[in-house]
């Protein structure tokens, strides 16, 4: 199993290691990785109909959905981005992590990803 999806239970939540894999994200829409900007568009409009916790508001696990819509949402945000998702299909997970710390989406390169490595810049989980 990937290390990108791996998920472990800490303090009663899930979190997921980061990767430098990059397609965690994509497996949530259930897509390939570097899928197309209307592909990505239209498996978020389904997705989130299916989980949209005002659309299905007598269902049991309503926590749950609207953490799914929470994930969803962040996922999009990243997929949806030209940059940011260039970012994401170099680096994966990594990239997107190392361009917040570094200030910007510019500063993600060989360089800096090597750099972040090496001084153990990245948080064990997400």
């Amino acid at each position: 199993m990937s290390e990108d999806i791996k998920e472990e239970a800490i303090n009663g939540r899930k979190t997921r290691r980061l990767s430098g894999e990059g397609k965690y994200l994509y497996s949530l829409f259930g897509l390939e990785r570097g899928a197309q900007e209307k592909d990505i568009k239209k498996a978020y409009r389904d997705l989130s109909r299916k989980f949209h916790p005002d659309k299905n508001v007598g269902a049991s696990n309503h926590q749950e959905n609207a953490d799914k819509m929470a994930e969803l949402g962040q996922a999009n945000a990243i997929l949806s981005d030209p940059t940011k998702k260039e970012i994401y299909d170099k680096w994966g997970s990594k990239g997107i992590v190392a361009a917040n710390m570094l200030g910007g989406l510019d500063r993600v390169n060989r360089v800096t990803m090597g750099l972040c490595k090496v001084f153990r810049a990245f948080p064990n989980e997400i």
